[in-house]
């Protein structure tokens, strides 16, 4: 059993103005002077930590390659949304994970997220891997 997921995030404005002190500049501004400060690379890409989560989707698939379950999310709710990819990724026990740039970026984001909502079901799906 696999299971492909991706996840699609945004800045996470409240985070960076924490980490930047910088109450007043625009998203647009901020966005700019966090590309210089706090990227790590030349695209100005920021790093996991300051993304939330919006929205992601996940296929289940057999070994076959027969889809068995696509489960998703979007919203407002991250913490709702983090509880239903969890739920989702704790349906099934030995199974593999496919995704581009998962290692990376998405589980970051994902373990990022779930200590700033103090999740303890994170704990408990890597103990059971």
């Amino acid at each position: 059993m696999y299971f492909i997921f991706d996840i699609e995030t945004i800045p996470d404005f409240d985070f960076v103005r924490k980490v930047l002190d910088d109450q007043d500049s625009d998203q647009e501004q901020l966005l700019e002077i966090a590309s210089e400060e706090l990227a790590r690379n030349k695209s100005g890409f920021l790093p996991p930590m300051y993304h939330r989560m919006v929205s992601w989707v996940g296929l289940w698939i057999e070994n076959t390659g027969q889809p068995r379950q696509k489960v998703s999310w979007n919203g407002e709710d991250e913490k709702e949304g983090l509880k239903q990819i969890f739920d989702a990724i704790g349906t099934f026990k030995d199974f593999g994970l496919i995704h581009h740039n998962g290692k990376g970026f998405d589980l970051p984001v994902l373990t990022y997220r779930a200590m700033e909502h103090s999740f303890r079901q994170l704990s408990n799906i890597n103990r059971q891997k």
